[in-house]
């Protein structure tokens, strides 16, 4: 299977020949290891291998230009293939040439303390966004103006949006 069948495939996409466009060719010692994808939003992650740093953590915006090494390159620890999406992460085992295997995780930047609007600033939306929910039970806990994570929207929630 190429790897530009089975970027097509866990899109949901029915690829055939005429379908197929290349967008990034790996060493053949790739398809030998974990060709598992995974979808986190618009990001897929997947293993390359990277002659020298071995089986490395890779992502693709599904153009040539977006496919490119997780920087810092690390190790996988392709043997458990054990990977996982959670939270709009990624998790994998890897291995910095100190510590081990480790968990480690990849994808986009939490949203700083006080961004209630998730837009990922904090600045007057998320101010009214504090005061429209100010009293009510956020369901799940932390979420909505919950920045403390005490499960209510109140006077602590404004701390963590002033910080």
């Amino acid at each position: 299977m190429s790897a530009t069948f089975a970027a097509q495939t866990i899109l949901g996409k029915a690829a055939t020949h005429a379908d197929n466009l290349l967008i990034k060719e790996f060493d053949r010692r790739w398809y030998s290891s974990n060709p598992q994808m995974y979808a986190v939003g618009d990001t897929l992650y997947f293993v390359g291998y990277d002659p020298g740093k071995y089986h490395t953590l890779w992502t693709s915006d599904g153009t040539t230009e977006g496919t490119r090494q997780v920087e810092p390159a690390i190790r996988l620890d392709t043997s458990s293939g054990e990977f996982a999406v959670m939270g709009g992460r990624f998790f994998f085992a890897a291995d910095d040439g100190y510590h081990g295997s480790e968990l480690w995780s990849a994808g986009p930047a939490p949203p700083p303390a006080g961004d209630y609007s998730g837009d990922g600033a904090v600045d007057g939306a998320d101010f009214l966004a504090w005061q429209r929910g100010f009293g009510s039970t956020a369901a799940p806990i932390g979420s909505g103006a919950d920045g403390d994570g005490d499960g209510t929207v109140g006077s602590g929630d404004l701390d963590d949006w002033r910080e």
